[in-house]
């Protein structure tokens, strides 16, 4: 264990309690050369959210994660047990709505959809984060240029550590990206990064035209399905989802995240060679 019995945490009032223990591991039959690049930076990437074996037990933690614990969800059915009284059910209306719009989800690869993807970015000046900077502002040529060709999804070699785009589209027959016929237009994306037990929702951003038409709460929805799909390989031995920090992006958003499932927590994470989660179903034991 990280902490020893006798050992006492300064929780911040907010987590009530609510503890997450993290392992990032690299030691899994099926990790790859990749795998060692993914984490690399995790520590340093998360340091202001997570407690780290060794740290100070008075350490500040300026940001208080926002997690969605499935391990007793067990299935899709069991996150929509946990997320409809928390909206008296409108949260899975809203979604519904959006698929009776036409709209769907699935994995995509982002070079097939630059030219949406960035007036996704562009499509608002101003989100619950405040002004648009950095990486949002790129341009197509920036980011490589409208696809000339039909790039192939591929799915991650290791279970464990992986980026996936997930996104959330609407049929437009003849639709095109650059040179390529699509026949349907990307409206909304989440980046994906799994280190070991917890998955980050890394970017999630909707077209500013379309979330009116709840769009992020059907796509939030859908990658809970698709993680808690018990045929999904790629979620094996998942524990946790993070949305970024429980209180960034305001009130408005922090109700958004609630009502969909996320609570602050406290998370907790071994290093190297130190175990910081027991084994999982699979016989995995995750170290960073």
């Amino acid at each position: 264990p990280i902490l020893a019995d006798d050992q006492a945490l300064a929780l911040p009032a907010a987590v009530e309690g609510r503890i997450a223990y993290l392992g990032f591991g690299v030691n899994t039959t099926e990790c790859v050369k990749s795998c060692v690049s993914l984490t690399d930076g995790v520590e340093k990437s998360l340091n202001s959210y997570v407690l780290f074996e060794g740290q100070s037990l008075n350490k500040k933690i300026s940001n208080v994660p926002a997690l969605i614990d499935l391990s007793d969800m067990r299935d899709y059915e069991g996150f929509l047990n946990v997320v409809k009284p928390l909206s008296k059910g409108n949260k899975n209306r809203e979604a519904r709505k959006a698929v009776e719009q036409g709209f769907y989800c699935k994995p995509f690869t982002l070079k097939n959809f630059i030219p949406d993807y960035v007036e996704i970015n562009h499509s608002k000046d101003n989100r619950s984060g405040g002004q648009m900077r950095g990486v949002y502002l790129k341009n197509i040529d920036d980011l490589g240029g409208a696809p000339d060709r039909r790039y192939p999804l591929i799915m991650p070699t290791c279970s464990y550590h992986w980026r996936i785009m997930f996104g959330v589209f609407k049929r437009v027959e003849g639709y095109k990206q650059g040179d390529l016929c699509t026949d349907e237009k990307l409206v909304g994306y989440i980046s994906l990064v799994r280190y070991g037990t917890v998955v980050l929702y890394s970017q999630i951003l909707g077209h500013g035209d379309e979330l009116k038409n709840n769009i992020m709460v059907l796509l939030h929805f859908e990658v809970m399905r698709w993680l808690l799909d018990p045929c999904n390989v790629n979620s094996k031995g998942l524990r946790y989802v993070m949305y970024g920090a429980w209180e960034s992006g305001g009130q408005a958003l922090q109700d958004w995240k609630k009502r969909v499932g996320f609570l602050p927590y406290f998370m907790i994470a071994g290093r190297s060679g130190v175990a910081a989660h027991s084994l999982d179903e699979h016989g995995v034991e995750f170290h960073i």
